[in-house]
């Protein structure tokens, strides 16, 4: 009972902890060669990471396809749920007239790496074909690229431009290649790959040895240095809804892990899971226990 009631009290102090950071809204930017990327958005969320990436690629793609102009990439991240997706290219103005720079500006929840680069790879080669276009309707006609194929079997490693997304592992990351989300450990001499997975959600830190990687908002899985040729199962979370924030991850004692998700809707509790790591079992609903549901 006191070792229950000890963990309920760590909870409790680390979702206080983690409502007593303020919100600020997040504004990262990076320049790969003529690829400028903008991301705005509420929170430190992964997707951020995947804007880079897609940077670098871009300008690969400039590079084979032989454009210097200024491109420009804006991702307006819908963290909200409040308003449906939109992909709109144009070109940027100079005095009101058109300049041959193009300026890609995305409203999304999760972006797809291969798409934007079907959409960039779209811009140069038609530069001179349009003013203004709906970049959605462009990928329902443009199937397959050869370019992006190729552009695509070049490997990416997990960004580290931005601070608040590091992990103190460094054992442990992801690069992207051909459609797929590689983990893989790294030693001093070697780099073995884990698992490929189709998406990543978000990726964290659980302590020194150890990270957890969301594929979606519902599946995860365990990475520990100690055992990574065993890693922990497809971890699954039942009936889970959009929440708007990014998972907050806490290790309570060596074993229990929690998992809080805080709502901004008003209709909405905050929720509360745990995941007894040896056991590989989660308490799906913890707010409903400690009767906060």
């Amino acid at each position: 009972m006191k070792k229950i009631n000890k963990l309920i009290l760590l909870l409790i102090l680390t979702i206080f902890s983690f409502k007593a950071y303020a919100h600020k809204n997040v504004n990262v930017t990076k320049t790969f060669g003529n690829v400028n990327i903008i991301f705005s958005t509420g929170y430190y969320y992964e997707e951020i990471n995947k804007a880079l990436i897609i940077g670098e690629y871009a300008k690969n793609i400039s590079t084979e396809l032989n454009f210097n102009n200024k491109i420009t990439i804006w991702f307006r991240h819908i963290y909200t749920k409040h308003q449906s997706n939109s992909y709109i290219i144009r070109h940027d103005l100079e005095n009101n007239k058109k300049s041959n720079e193009i300026f890609l500006e995305l409203y999304d929840t999760e972006y797809n790496i291969q798409k934007i680069l079907k959409l960039v790879e779209y811009s140069i080669v038609n530069i001179n074909n349009f003013d203004r276009i709906d970049g959605l309707e462009v990928l329902k006609k443009y199937k397959k690229s050869k370019i992006v194929k190729t552009i695509l079997k070049q490997k990416i490693y997990r960004p580290s431009y931005v601070k608040e997304l590091l992990s103190k592992n460094n054992g442990v990351s992801y690069y992207y290649q051909e459609n797929k989300y590689h983990i893989y450990i790294k030693t001093q001499t070697s780099e073995k790959e884990i698992i490929s997975l189709n998406n990543i959600y978000q990726f964290d830190k659980i302590d020194e040895y150890s990270n957890i990687v969301f594929e979606t908002n519902k599946v995860f899985y365990i990475f520990q240095n100690t055992n990574l040729n065993n890693p922990t199962d497809k971890c699954q979370i039942k009936n889970i809804e959009a929440f708007e924030t990014p998972y907050k991850i806490r290790l309570l004692t060596p074993n229990v892990l929690s998992m809080v998700l805080f709502s901004k809707s008003k209709t909405r509790k905050d929720r509360i899971i745990l995941l007894l790591i040896k056991e590989k079992k989660i308490i799906q609903n913890l707010e409903l226990i400690l009767g906060n549901g």
